[in-house]
């Protein structure tokens, strides 16, 4: 079996968002895998192309993400790997300017990883995983999230320590890259103009990969001004990570944060 490869055509992404929120909550290092749940993503930045004209805004982005379950390692053959490689039209002609922060260089590779997941996802998930809203809705806004389900070391029914989920910590960003929803315990979302939203889960699907949170329909308690208003029900869908790699932990009320990646879509 050959490798799926997906190309990307990156126009602009403004990264001043990106950058500063994403550093705090992925702090890896050039060359490192990341750990996802049970599943290993590993970033390998190809070129990340700025124009000299718009030093804030990242204008064309390359990464090859290799995404491999970590029991057992597949083979090279079997792995799913999505390469950025198309330069955006506005930088033809012009020399690509030399990275001074690999760190930062993935971050924007990550971002543009998922503003092109957006787009590549199946145009019906959610009535493929049974999370369709019980009654008719109009999805007004369809995001990407990036994130961490935040998990503590607990003595469960059995007296033996594991894993308890806690709350989520997320930022959503709309089809061009821009931040416009946090999420957080609640579960809640809240948008950048103040209007808010909680959630009550109606029902859920298993994630679409393994080891990963799983699919959510939830219930939105409306909110009456805002870019949330008249918000009714929230899916969460083709999730990655979020899960931690053991059930079990070591010390009791230590705190595990786990990265992961989903669409959130909010419908009247």
């Amino acid at each position: 079996m050959r490798a799926k490869r997906g190309i990307c055509n990156l126009e602009r992404i403004d990264s001043r968002a990106l950058v500063r929120d994403k550093a705090r909550e992925f702090p890896f290092v050039l060359g490192q895998p990341l750990y996802v749940g049970p599943t290993q993503v590993n970033i390998n930045p190809v070129a990340i192309r700025r124009s000299p004209l718009r030093p804030p805004t990242i204008a064309a982005a390359s990464a090859a993400i290799v995404i491999s379950g970590l029991q057992p390692a597949p083979s090279a053959s079997s792995v799913d790997e999505i390469d950025f490689t198309r330069p955006s039209p506005d930088l033809r002609g012009r020399s690509a300017m030399p990275s001074r922060s690999p760190t930062r260089d993935m971050l924007l590779a990550l971002a543009a990883s998922l503003y092109c997941a957006a787009f590549t996802a199946p145009a019906h998930a959610d009535e493929a995983a049974g999370l369709a809203p019980p009654e008719p809705a109009t999805p007004v806004l369809s995001t990407t999230a990036s994130g961490m389900q935040v998990y503590a070391c607990e003595y469960d029914a059995g007296h033996r320590l594991a894993w308890a989920f806690q709350y989520p910590e997320a930022l959503l960003f709309d089809a061009g890259g821009t931040l416009v929803v946090r999420h957080g315990a609640g579960p809640s979302w809240e948008a950048l103009d103040g209007s808010r939203i909680t959630g009550k889960k109606l029902a859920e699907a298993p994630g679409t990969h393994p080891g990963s949170v799983p699919q959510l329909l939830l219930a939105a308690t409306p909110a009456t001004t805002g870019t949330l208003a008249g918000v009714r029900f929230v899916q969460r869908l083709d999730t990655a990570g979020g899960t931690p790699p053991a059930a079990t932990c070591t010390t009791e009320h230590a705190v595990g944060r786990f990265p992961y990646f989903a669409r959130y879509v909010f419908l009247k």
